[in-house]
């Protein structure tokens, strides 16, 4: 029962992370697959060995609270595995008490919070300090009014937005229409040490806004806490950008965009994205101890061709295991990082075999009426199990 439970709690993880929903039954199905039980038994046996010589460690990210959850990680518009840009980052100050920000915010980010924290919602917004927006493609901010307007309802507190200077204006002509609460600051003005109201109010001791090569007021931001003193970078949409990896120099964490596969160079280079590969050419540049690559073209909805050994062999001195990629609804702890890749090989085969087990096979003439009413319970069973008062709702029949 132990061992069910703990396969129980990985494959839902899967789930989640592909934002797919299954019933039990079929996880019994995936339960008593022989190819997909070794999978799932050799993850589990190298993240005990990852925990065990871990044990002791003392470093920056080892004992830190703080948490990352990607809201969204596909580019342009969402799809059924990836929504659009969206990340979390719960923090803690240095008296302890959580606080919250923002690295862009695409349509659709506030469902996401909500799917994610469900009642701790208002917790979460409540404790939202910050939002950075890294520029102004629609995916990377439309979601922040509808978090503004919910926010409202459990604070007084104005949110810090930092920002290209449009998203000024459009901030200010949608409060012709409704008031918003909210602070506006250049992001480009970013060089160091926030403004003092806000390092008052956040645990955060120095934010730096790197230009980089997109579209015009593109940023990327590099982060620093100020009592845990992890480092954080957050690349937005670029090109590989030397100012980068330059000032997020041996940075914990980097969160870098690979829009496209690594043999799509020039498709990248012509809408001034990154590549799977270059993305890693990046962190090993830069000496940053764990790279997440995010931003996925929907081309690749589920995962993309990714290969850490042979990135290994083509970036150079890349440490194995320290680059990994994010899912939708993904939460990382960050004293848990290290152990993120190891979980890779157990989600891709889970993912694809619950998209395989759901795939209905056309029913013989004379049972396409039952088959079809199966499918259509199933599917309004779902539905009304994802619906907020799902606990006092009527059994389908």
């Amino acid at each position: 029962p132990a061992e069910e439970a703990a396969w129980r709690k990985l494959m839902r993880a899967a789930v989640r992370c592909g934002s797919v929903d299954v019933l039990d039954p079929e996880l019994d199905t995936l339960l008593h697959d022989p190819h997909l039980h070794a999978i799932v038994s050799a993850c589990h046996r190298s993240i005990d060995a990852w925990k065990e010589e871990h044990r002791d460690a003392t470093g920056t990210l080892s004992l830190s609270r703080d948490e990352i959850v990607f809201l969204g990680t596909g580019s342009a518009l969402p799809s059924k595995y990836r929504n659009v840009s969206g990340i979390y980052v719960k923090s803690h100050d240095a008296a302890g008490k959580p606080f919250g920000f923002l690295l862009d915010c695409g349509e659709g980010s506030l469902g996401q919070l909500y799917r994610r924290c469900g009642s701790g919602i208002q917790e979460v917004l409540s404790t939202l300090k910050i939002a950075f927006i890294s520029h102004m493609h629609a995916d990377h901010h439309l979601g922040l009014i509808r978090i503004l307007l919910w926010r409202a309802k459990y604070t007084d507190e104005p949110l810090h937005v930092f920002a290209p200077m449009k998203f000024k204006a459009w901030l200010e002509e949608y409060c012709r229409l409704q008031p918003l609460q909210y602070t506006y600051k250049y992001c480009g003005e970013l060089t160091g040490d926030l403004h003092d109201t806000v390092q008052g109010a956040v645990g955060l001791s120095s934010v730096v806004a790197v230009p980089v090569i997109h579209c015009k007021d593109s940023f990327a931001f590099v982060l620093q806490h100020a009592t845990q003193g992890w480092k954080l970078v957050f690349s937005g949409d670029t090109r590989p950008c030397e100012r980068l990896w330059v000032e997020g120099k041996d940075a914990d964490i980097l969160i870098h965009e690979a829009t496209f596969n690594t043999e799509l160079v020039e498709d990248a280079a012509l809408k001034k994205h990154s590549t799977v590969g270059e993305a890693v050419d990046v962190g090993r540049r830069m000496g940053a101890r764990h790279t997440i690559l995010n931003h996925f073209s929907q081309r690749y909805p589920k995962i993309p061709d990714f290969d850490n050994n042979r990135m290994e062999e083509e970036g150079g001195d890349i440490r194995c295991g320290s680059v990994t990629i994010s899912f939708d609804l993904m939460c990382v702890p960050l004293r848990l990082l290290g152990c993120l890749p190891l979980l890779l090989p157990a989600l891709s085969a889970i993912i694809a075999e619950i998209e395989e087990a759901k795939k209905v096979k056309p029913p013989p003439p004379d049972q396409a009426l039952p088959v079809f009413t199966y499918s259509l319970s199933h599917a309004l069973h779902l539905h009304a199990a994802q619906h907020p008062f799902a606990g006092k709702r009527r059994d389908i029949k």
